[in-house]
């Protein structure tokens, strides 16, 4: 779906949720996280490594080396549990060190190749377009000075249907399958509980001593998906699990994501308020919370 939708918006078959999806952000204090399927083009992400930090008498204080690592997000919607910020996203150039020696001359010159997303051009369309290419320079040479740039701190409001990367324990609504069914959670979980139950009876291959009071913990995202689905006591049977998660996020309807405040899941100012005057703090949003299933 990633790749053929850019194709349908060129044919004029605009799929809107699935383009305000591509970036989601939210700020806590000092703490700006970004989330969104535009994550899904990172396969690997970088992560500081504090074991290896250096003392730098240059620069005054300690460096820390980075390291590239696996994509945790990148699977399904787990984006939507993402707490990656834009230091964690690699810069798309990459650069190796070159020793020119000029036979001629009998002289050497260190330097420096490097290539890959360098500019990006925008159209009178408004479209944009990443420009890859490639420079050489000396190792040694002076960074360029970067003017006309502001990059300083952007206060933004919160808007109650954006996304939050916590996972809420206790929501002040939890989370509902088919809502249109059932009004609360409860009685829409006992009826997931007998799905499951009913699957799993048409399958020997799973006796009933194996789940029989058994709970399952499934984790519904903000957008309704399930990303995950673990039992709390048969922890040792995992193609019993992974059967019950194949069940659990091939259900026939869609689940209502949790609503809690904002300030149970964000760090948000009292006082702040939003476009239309009431306080922020107040607003139910949709979150990323675990509901129960009980396996009678």
């Amino acid at each position: 779906m990633y790749l053929n939708s850019p194709n349908f918006a060129y044919a004029g078959q605009v799929n809107t949720n699935f383009w305000q999806g591509i970036y989601k952000s939210a700020t806590e204090y000092a703490a700006y996280y970004i989330s969104g399927w535009i994550i899904k083009f990172f396969p690997y992400i970088k992560e500081r490594n504090f074991e290896e930090m250096e003392y730098d008498e240059e620069m005054g204080g300690s460096r820390v080396s980075e390291e590239l690592k696996p994509n945790e997000f990148l699977q399904g919607d787990r984006y939507l549990l993402s707490t990656l910020s834009t230091d964690n996203f690699p810069s798309g150039i990459a650069s190796i060190p070159v020793t020119w020696e000029d036979y001629f001359n009998n002289t050497t010159r260190k330097m420096e190749v490097f290539a890959g997303f360098m500019t990006i051009r925008q159209y009178p369309d408004k479209s944009l377009q990443p420009d890859i290419t490639w420079a050489v320079c000396d190792a040694d040479a002076p960074p360029v000075k970067e003017e006309g740039f502001s990059s300083g701190w952007q206060a933004m409001e919160h808007d109650p249907g954006d996304w939050v990367p916590r996972v809420v324990e206790v929501p002040e609504k939890p989370a509902v399958y088919d809502i249109k069914r059932f009004k609360t959670s409860a009685p829409s979980l006992i009826f997931v509980s007998k799905i499951i139950r009913d699957s799993l009876v048409r399958h020997p291959e799973f006796p009933s001593a194996l789940y029989t009071g058994d709970t399952l913990q499934v984790l519904v995202l903000s957008n309704g998906k399930v990303a995950e689905a673990h039992l709390k006591q048969h922890t040792g049977h995992p193609e019993l699990e992974a059967f019950i998660t194949r069940v659990i996020r091939h259900l026939p309807n869609a689940w209502f994501p949790a609503l809690d405040k904002l300030v149970n899941v964000l760090d948000v100012m009292d006082d702040e308020v939003s476009s239309d005057g009431e306080p922020l703090h107040e607003k139910l949003i949709k979150a990323n919370s675990r509901v129960n299933v009980v396996l009678p």
